[in-house]
C-alpha cells in the first residue's frame, strides 16, 4: 500500500513539475480508421493480461503505452510524451474524474467512520432483525439497489459498503454482493427516469437525431424506455436468483466455498493491490444506526434536492408542472457549469457527509475527533489501488477513442447490417465496444448517432428507436463483462471481492441476461415483428429455465 501510495505520489509531482517542458504532442488520426485492426491491440493486451496475469494494474500500463505508441505510429520518444501530455494529463485534470475519484474516496472514508464508530453495526443490527437467514439477507441487498436508483456510483458505494459485513455474517461470498450491486446500479439508474443518468441519455439522443426528425431528447426517452431489454433481462436475473435462492457456473462455487467457511474474512486479499479498508468493530462502543444513516441520509438527500434546486432554477416558472418539473431538473442540472454541476454536487456531499461522520460520534461520545479523523484518511487510504486503476482505465478509453477502437468495430460491422437486425447488431456491437473500452457512456456518446442514422434510413422510427435503445443496453451489458470497466471496478473494491473474480462470476449471468434479451427482444420483437408483451414474456420464461434448470442451491453446512 505505501509504495501505491509513494509511486502516485511521485507520477502526481512528475506530472505537475514536467509539464511546462513537455512538447506538444499530436496523435494522427487524420486518416479514417487508419490504425485499422491495430485499433484492438490496446483493449485485447488490457484484458487479455489481467485474466491471464490476475492482476489489472500493470496490464492497463502497459495497454495505455502500447495505444499511446500506435497513436504516433510507432515513435518511441512521441509515444512516450503522448502518454503523459494528451493523456494522463488531461485524465488527472479534468474536473469529472477528479469529483468522481473525490466522491468515491471520500464516501469510503466515511463508511469506515461509521463502522469504528458502530453505527454500521447498528445498521446491520437492525437489518439482521428482518433478514434473518441468507436468502433474505440478498433479497433485502436485490432491493436496496432499487432503492438507490438515481445513481449508480453512488449504490455500488453505499450498498456495497454497508452490506459486506452482513454477507460475511450468513456467510455469503463477496462475490455474490459484487454481482448484486453492479447488476441494479447501471440497469436501475439507466431506466430510471430521475437519475443522474437520464441527462445523458436525453442529450446523447437528441444530438444523434438532429437532422432525421424533429422529436426531443424526453420523448425519445420515454419512447426508447420498452426497448431497453437488457436493462430489465438484468434486473429479473438478480430477483430471480435470489428469490429461488439458487446458482450457477463459478458463483456456485464460490457460494459454497463461502457457505464452508467458518472464519469472517475481514482481510479479504483484492487484486486491485490493497486490502480489505475496512476495520474489525471494536465492541466496546455502543452501535448507534444514526451515527451510519444520518451521514448517508444527509449524502443521498443532498444529492437529490441540489440536483432539484439547480435544475428547477434554470427552468421557467410557467413550466414547473408537478412531476414533470423533476425530471426536468435532473436534465437541466446536468448541463449547469459546463456539465459538471452534478460532479461538483456528489464531491461536495460527500465531503460533508464525511464531516457528519466524523462530528456524530465525537457529540456523542462514541469516538474521538482526531480518532474519526485519522480512520477517515485510513479509508481513504485503502481506496488509493482503485483509484489508480480507475485513471488506467479514464486513460485507455481516451486512447482507444483517438486510435479508433469503437470507429473500426462500427466500420466492419456495416456491411452485415439489415434493416430490421439493426437493433441485434447495434446490441452486440455497443457490447463489444464497451467491453473493450470499460466506458458505457463513452460508448453511448460514441455509438449513438451511427445506430440512429443506420435505424431511421432502415425503417425509421420504428428501427431507430429499438437501435438507440440497444446502444444503452448494449453499453452496460459491456461494462458488466469487462474487467476494465469502472463500474465494475468500483462494485469489486466497495464490496471488497477479488477484481477478477467478480468478473468471472458476473458474466455468466450477465450473458444469460443478454441471451434472453436477444432472444425475446432483438429477435422476437425488433426482427420478426412479434408484440411488445410476447417478447418479455419469452424473456421471463428463458430467465426461469436458465436459473431453475442450471442454478442449484448452494450447500447449507
Amino acid at each position: 500500500m505505501k509504495r501505491l501510495v509513494m509511486a502516485a505520489a511521485v507520477m502526481g509531482t512528475l506530472l505537475v513539475l514536467g509539464y511546462g517542458f513537455l512538447p506538444t504532442v499530436e496523435v494522427s488520426t487524420a486518416d479514417h480508421f487508419a490504425t485499422g485492426w491495430w485499433s484492438l491491440v490496446p483493449p485485447v493486451i488490457a484484458i487479455g493480461l489481467a485474466i491471464a496475469m490476475r492482476q489489472i494494474i500493470a496490464p492497463l500500463c502497459l495497454s495505455v503505452l502500447v495505444g499511446a505508441l500506435i497513436g504516433v505510429h510507432g515513435d518511441v520518444m512521441a509515444g512516450v510524451l503522448a502518454l503523459f501530455r494528451r493523456y494522463l494529463w488531461p485524465v488527472l485534470t479534468d474536473v469529472t474524474h477528479l469529483s468522481i475519484l473525490l466522491f468515491t474516496a471520500s464516501l469510503l472514508g466515511l463508511v469506515r467512520v461509521a463502522t469504528v464508530s458502530g453505527g454500521i453495526q447498528g445498521v446491520i443490527n437492525k437489518i439482521l432483525t428482518r433478514a434473518s437467514d441468507p436468502q433474505r439477507v440478498q433479497v433485502a441487498t436485490a432491493w436496496m439497489g432499487i432503492a438507490v436508483f438515481f445513481d449508480d456510483y453512488a449504490n455500488t458505494a453505499v450498498i456495497g459498503c454497508t452490506m459486506r459485513s452482513v454477507f460475511d455474517r450468513f456467510k455469503l461470498s463477496r462475490e455474490k454482493l459484487a454481482y448484486l450491486i453492479d447488476s441494479t446500479a447501471a440497469p436501475v439508474a439507466g431506466i430510471a427516469i430521475i437519475s443522474t443518468w437520464i441527462g445523458m441519455e436525453v442529450s446523447t439522443m437528441q444530438n444523434a437525431v438532429r437532422g432525421l426528425t424533429d422529436a426531443n431528447g424526453y420523448s425519445l426517452v420515454f419512447q426508447a424506455l420498452p426497448y431497453r431489454f437488457y436493462c430489465f433481462a438484468a434486473l429479473g436475473m438478480v430477483f430471480a436468483l435470489v428469490y429461488s435462492n439458487r446458482d450457477f457456473g463459478p458463483m456456485l462455487t464460490a457460494e459454497r466455498a463461502a457457505r464452508m467457511d467458518a472464519c469472517v474474512r475481514v482481510d479479504h486479499h483484492l487484486a486491485l493491490g490493497g486490502g480489505d479498508s475496512l476495520p474489525i468493530w471494536n465492541q466496546k462502543r455502543t452501535a448507534r444506526m444514526g451515527d451510519a444513516l444520518w451521514p448517508i441520509a444527509f449524502v443521498i438527500n443532498t444529492i437529490f434536492f441540489a440536483v432539484l434546486l439547480g435544475g428547477t432554477h434554470a427552468i421557467p416558472p410557467e413550466q414547473r408542472r408537478f412531476p414533470r418539473f423533476i425530471l426536468d431538473s435532473f436534465v437541466e442540472s446536468s448541463n449547469l457549469m459546463d456539465g459538471h454541476y452534478l460532479f461538483y454536487v456528489f464531491a461536495v456531499a460527500a465531503l460533508m457527509g464525511s464531516v457528519i461522520a466524523i462530528v456524530l460520534p465525537w457529540l456523542t461520545g462514541g469516538l474521538h475527533l482526531g480518532e474519526g479523523l485519522k480512520e477517515w484518511m485510513k479509508g481513504v487510504q485503502g481506496i488509493v489501488p482503485t483509484l489508480i486503476v480507475l485513471v488506467l482505465a479514464w486513460t485507455l478509453s481516451w486512447v482507444c477513442r483517438d486510435v479508433g477502437t469503437a470507429d473500426y468495430l462500427v466500420a466492419i460491422s456495416k456491411p452485415f447490417l439489415r434493416a430490421h437486425w439493426v437493433p441485434a447488431v447495434v446490441f452486440i456491437l455497443a457490447g463489444l465496444i464497451a467491453f473493450s473500452t470499460g466506458t458505457s457512456w463513452g460508448t453511448m456518446a460514441i455509438l449513438m448517432p451511427v445506430a440512429a442514422s443506420l435505424g431511421y434510413h432502415a425503417g425509421g422510427m420504428a428501427v431507430m428507436l429499438p437501435s438507440m435503445a440497444a446502444v444503452l443496453d448494449g453499453a452496460i451489458f459491456g461494462d458488466h463483462c469487462s474487467p476494465i470497466s469502472d463500474t465494475t471496478i468500483l462494485s469489486s473494491a466497495c464490496s471488497g471481492c477479488d477484481h477478477l473474480e467478480h468478473v468471472r462470476t458476473q458474466m455468466p449471468y450477465a450473458l444469460a441476461g443478454a441471451t434472453a434479451a436477444g432472444t425475446g427482444g432483438y429477435v422476437l420483437v425488433n426482427a420478426l415483428g412479434y408484440p411488445l408483451w410476447t417478447g418479455y414474456l419469452v424473456i421471463a420464461v428463458l430467465i426461469g429455465v436458465i436459473v431453475m434448470g442450471l442454478g442449484k442451491v448452494p450447500n447449507k453446512t
